[in-house]
């Protein structure tokens, strides 16, 4: 679809290069002779100007569309952070976590709610499924799991489900399910609740870790999560969290802001390898707009000499080049964040809302590769602009 789509667009272009090249030449014409001739080179050969913008708006494109998912995914965790998480405290590490660090912080007094969590796989109605267990009603406090039939329980003869897996076993608070453990024991449990929100926890069956080790066999935590108790002092909780993280150095906690932070700066990492890699796709539309440049000149040279003629300066021959080759630039530039930009809106709206549930666009990041490009433009046609400017005008107008 994405082939078909750039075909398209690639092919239809010329039939817009013509009037986008005329409003992008508005405020060229305002500085003189040089920019409106600019205008009028770059519009008089549509089909020319659209396939030399075609490589850069394919570029383009691409970018646009990760800054756009970027940004989503950005937007999305923070706005669940702000309405799923209730823990302060988030561990920061994948290192496997002792379990004496959460009985530690339990019986710390400045905690109000602690929980590890430790993933595994069951079996349910013949699929195997992975299974999450962690103190459910810890839980329960700590993240909003938005509940909606039943009550979370720490028994270990229920079972907590999320919506679209309770629909799809077809049960509901009450039913009981059998189970098969990985240690070969079945075992018949009851739906103890119904929850609507995994985005955070990232699991749609969970189990209390009472009796894990005797079902499981691993018994290690691999995140956690803690709530401050509202009646000791922040400070006091900070000095605690250093004590732990001392003697547990494996593991460090985050407050929700520095959290967020990790995330987003994990996404944008993740951005800059996409983005460096569709670079060099503009660096190579960006020779291809020299070449063609660079060709405009040879064939234009009696054109050039005959302005030379007529009073025409180096500098004015110069500027009339490079600013026909920035608004081929511009021209690319723009049907690729508006290829982007579609592209963008059909990623997030296909990926699930567990992962991405909001659009947003980066629209200042945007505008700002918009302008670096037409820059660019401008610098790809320095050698053919220095070129026509030293153009010998009397063999030039004798050129044929």
């Amino acid at each position: 679809g994405a082939v078909i789509t750039f075909l398209g667009v690639t092919l239809a272009s010329p039939a817009i290069a013509a009037p986008v090249i005329a409003a992008l030449g508005v405020p060229l014409k305002a500085l003189g002779v040089a920019g409106e001739l600019s205008t009028q080179n770059a519009g008089r050969s549509p089909r020319r100007t659209a396939s030399t913008a075609a490589s850069l708006m394919i570029g383009l494109a691409l970018v646009t569309t990760a800054l756009v998912m970027g940004e989503s995914i950005k937007q999305s965790i923070s706005e669940t952070l702000a309405s799923e998480v209730r823990a302060d405290y988030i561990s920061s590490t994948d290192a496997p976590i002792n379990n004496e660090l959460i009985a530690d912080m339990a019986t710390s007094g400045s905690f109000d709610a602690v929980s590890g969590y430790r993933y595994d796989e069951i079996r349910l109605d013949g699929d195997i499924n992975t299974v999450m267990g962690a103190d459910l009603v810890a839980t329960d406090r700590l993240f909003d799991l938005g509940v909606s039939d039943g009550l979370i329980s720490n028994d270990p003869g229920t079972i907590a489900l999320l919506r679209s897996k309770a629909d799809e076993l077809g049960v509901s608070a009450g039913d009981a399910i059998t189970v098969v453990f990985p240690s070969g024991d079945e075992a018949a449990l009851t739906v103890s609740a119904v929850f609507e929100n995994s985005t955070v926890i990232d699991a749609s069956v969970l189990i209390s870790t009472t009796n894990w080790t005797t079902r499981f066999g691993d018994s290690t935590d691999v995140w956690a999560a803690a709530l401050a108790n509202p009646d000791v002092d922040t400070a006091a909780v900070e000095a605690t969290l250093v004590n732990l993280e001392t003697e547990y150095p494996q593991v460090a906690f985050e407050n929700q802001a520095d959290f967020k932070q990790s995330v987003e700066s994990q996404i944008d990492q993740l951005l800059v390898v996409i983005n460096a890699m569709l670079v060099l796709a503009i660096v190579v539309a960006l020779v291809g707009i020299a070449n063609t440049m660079a060709l405009s000149v040879y064939e234009r040279t009696r054109e050039i000499g005959l302005l030379r003629a007529v009073g025409m300066s180096r500098r004015q021959a110069k500027r009339m080049i490079r600013w026909e080759a920035a608004q081929v630039a511009l021209f690319g530039s723009l049907l690729g964040v508006a290829v982007g930009l579609v592209f963008g809106i059909g990623v997030v709206t296909a990926l699930p809302d567990s992962f991405v549930s909001t659009l947003a666009f980066p629209f200042g990041r945007i505008a700002i590769l918009v302008a670096v490009c037409g820059f660019a433009g401008l610098l790809a046609a320095a050698l053919p602009a220095r070129r026509a400017s030293r153009l010998n005008v009397l063999d030039a107008i004798s050129y044929s």
